[in-house]
């Protein structure tokens, strides 16, 4: 049974359906591995434009398309995937001129509406391992 919480943040209270503890890292398109002359350069892979506000995650733990609020980052869509963001690994999109480094554990709220029971993963992997 999904449990509707809600928390209180700089911008409102928000209402969230599971809060998942993640290593969070942070990105830009220059970042992003992806060569300047590419057609695909500064897109994410839901094809919207790299900027603060898209989180990358690994989609069969958190759905693409799944609003979230990140502790010190703010709301944000994950609309981008990554080959190193697997299992518990969030990755914080910024823009061109303002990269924060990240490369901390921090709660992800996955904010309401849930998505039908048959969509979630209830079972995450415990990678990778929180140190402490």
């Amino acid at each position: 049974k999904i449990v509707l919480r809600q928390i209180e943040t700089p911008e409102g209270i928000l209402t969230y359906w599971r809060k998942i503890r993640m290593l969070a890292t942070s990105y830009n398109a220059p970042t992003a591995g992806v060569s300047t002359s590419n057609p695909h350069y500064g897109y994410t892979r839901l094809g919207w434009r790299a900027r603060k506000g898209i989180v990358a995650v690994d989609p069969d733990i958190v759905k693409l398309g799944q609003e979230v609020y990140v502790p010190g980052y703010g709301k944000a869509a994950a609309a981008d995937t990554g080959s190193a963001i697997q299992n518990r690994r969030i990755d914080l999109c910024y823009d061109d001129d303002n990269l924060e480094l990240w490369h901390r554990w921090v709660d992800v709220y996955l904010l309401a509406p849930a998505p039908s029971a048959r969509e979630i993963n209830y079972r995450i992997p415990d990678l990778p391992k929180e140190r402490g």
